[in-house]
């Protein structure tokens, strides 16, 4: 059996919590219900704020206004067109050849007063 054991303050926090709003819901409904919106109305003023200056300014993505246009094909496979030859005066593209990488480096052991004590003072 699993069974997960809470902390008995937390069990008290929310049962008090509960007995609140249920007392709150039966004495004082109407101001039960203006406190609900304040808290709606300042969460999104803050949701809003948040969308429109922190999260540009931390780079969260899907902040834009703008949206994205679609990759276009620039040729399509369906067509029978045949793509642009180049022309004889234009010079062709140089085929760089990409740098292999070399094989790691050698790493050599420097050997240090093991022995000694460091003089704590200095640091």
């Amino acid at each position: 059996m699993s069974r997960k054991m809470y902390n008995p303050l937390v069990l008290i926090l929310i049962g008090l919590a509960v007995f609140g709003f249920f007392y709150r819901l039966i004495t004082e409904p109407l101001q039960l219900l203006t406190q609900f919106l304040i808290f709606g109305a300042i969460a999104a003023i803050l949701f809003f704020l948040y969308k429109r200056f922190l999260a540009k300014q931390f780079g969260v993505e899907g902040t834009s206004h703008r949206p994205k246009q679609p990759v276009k094909n620039k040729i399509k496979k369906t067509t029978n067109v045949i793509p642009h030859r180049k022309k004889a005066g234009q010079k062709k593209a140089s085929n760089r050849t990409l740098n292999k990488r070399s094989s790691a480096p050698t790493l050599t052991v420097i050997e240090g007063k093991k022995g000694k004590k460091k003089n704590r003072a200095l640091f």
